[in-house]
């Protein structure tokens, strides 16, 4: 899943009030700085303001943090890495 794609599902899923619903924190590693990366960034905000975004590079270690961590007890979050397209 590209991270548009990724931003577009959440999107749709809070414009029908599943997000809400579910209580779903989507969480985005967002390192890229580019304008086309940060517009992606404030959409996800806009449509989910309790999404967690990640701004600093994440290696191995700390991505593990993040699928493990506690903003995932139920794994009822998303995660994935923006890249410049």
């Amino acid at each position: 899943m590209t991270t548009c794609r990724f931003v577009e599902l959440v999107e749709e899923l809070a414009h029908q009030g599943i997000v809400q619903q579910l209580g779903i924190t989507p969480v985005m590693c967002a390192s890229a700085t580019t304008p086309y990366a940060m517009a992606l960034v404030a959409r996800l905000q806009a449509a989910a303001p309790n999404c967690i975004i990640h701004t600093q590079f994440l290696g191995p270690e700390e991505l593990a943090q993040v699928r493990g961590g506690p903003c995932m007890p139920e794994m009822s979050a998303c995660c994935i890495s923006a890249a410049e397209d």
